[in-house]
């Protein structure tokens, strides 16, 4: 969450609560569809993925029905007495694209009926954005007052006009559907409790398992994990809770990736002496391989070298333990920069889990 007292001179909230309440899509058909925000698994806190009944490939534009919720009293404590909300202030959204560097402002409508509640439409066209948008609340100053005004404390309330007055953390909306991944691999819900494979149905409690066994390896989340499918499908985290779904999502790549490089390393031959060593035959456990190696054996520069030197480690029972040091030092690293395990876990919920 934002800490506005660090930001501005003036008092200020960080409570302004932005929420997509309705969602319609134009596709190329020229049909005009219903579709909603579904809250996506994701190491940011209040992300969102389009998703509708239909296929939404390719889809034209969207419109975006937003409310901004912020508690009276917490908007009453900034503005001196005798103030209007309608003239003196205005609700903004601000609307960012990372990806294409668009910029612009949308302003809301104050509701008669509903305090401390403001309403508006915001028009996305697909050829404008990629990737992820970003919708967040501002609450700005529209007047200027003629004189510095203070609370009841003594603190400095805004007088300009411009002001910022109050932000909110922002609604990241996915515009993009996950991308198809050629040689990759997925993950997706299941309820153990109730699954056909006698491992999981026997592990019932268990937050995820690791399949390694398909050329398409797949992290297997726990639908009936109460804890694990609150936690990682928790529309509005803030704070400790956005830091705890973080770590989960970590928890499980890390243990995805440490599962997928020793079952790569262990199609590589090597066995009994036999020093010739090859690439696996399917495109995940080379690509895992290729990602680590240079992370784990970074004296050698040779990919063949590599490959065989980790074989050795793994081969040679007193080197095992050098191996996994490496092999998780690199794993570490890897998270930081280019991670497409954990892209794939964000990229992947559903609400039906």
């Amino acid at each position: 969450m934002i800490d506005t007292a660090q930001l501005f001179p003036h008092k200020t909230t960080n409570e302004l609560d932005a929420r997509v309440v309705e969602l319609s899509v134009g596709l190329p058909s020229g049909k005009r569809i219903s579709a909603k925000a579904r809250p996506a698994v994701s190491v940011h806190p209040n992300e969102y993925e389009l998703h509708a009944d239909e296929d939404l490939n390719g889809w034209l534009d969207a419109q975006a029905s937003i409310r901004v919720f912020v508690q009276h009293d917490a908007i009453s404590a900034l503005l001196p007495e005798g103030a209007d909300l309608t003239t003196d202030t205005a609700m903004v959204i601000s609307v960012f694209c990372e990806a294409t560097k668009v910029r612009r402002r949308v302003f809301l409508t104050l509701d008669p009926d509903r305090v401390g509640e403001w309403y508006g439409q915001i028009d996305l066209q697909s050829s404008d954005l990629s990737d992820v948008v970003e919708l967040r609340p501002l609450l700005a100053r529209t007047r200027r007052l003629p004189e510095e005004a203070f609370d009841e404390s003594g603190a400095p309330l805004a007088t300009y006009r411009g002001a910022i007055l109050g932000v909110g953390d922002s609604v990241r909306l996915r515009v993009d559907p996950p991308k198809e991944r050629h040689g990759s691999f997925r993950v997706r819900w299941e309820l153990f409790s109730s699954s056909e494979h006698p491992w999981r149905k026997a592990h019932a409690t268990e937050m995820f398992y690791i399949d390694t066994s398909d050329e398409t390896p797949e992290v297997v989340l726990n639908g009936s994990h109460d804890l694990l499918k609150q936690t990682l499908m928790k529309k509005r985290p803030r704070g400790l809770e956005a830091s705890v779904k973080a770590a989960v999502i970590a928890y499980i790549a890390h243990t995805t990736w440490t599962s997928l490089f020793l079952a790569s390393l262990a199609v590589c031959g090597g066995e009994d002496g036999d020093e010739h060593v090859s690439w696996p035959t399917d495109d995940v456990k080379t690509k895992v391989l290729k990602l680590l190696l240079p992370l784990m054996v970074p004296e050698r520069t040779d990919e063949l070298e590599r490959l065989q030197h980790a074989v050795e480690l793994w081969h040679d029972s007193s080197l095992f333990s050098s191996l996994l040091t490496r092999l998780h030092s690199a794993i570490q690293s890897l998270m930081r920069v280019d991670d497409f395990v954990v892209k794939t876990l964000e990229s992947t919920t559903d609400e039906e889990a």
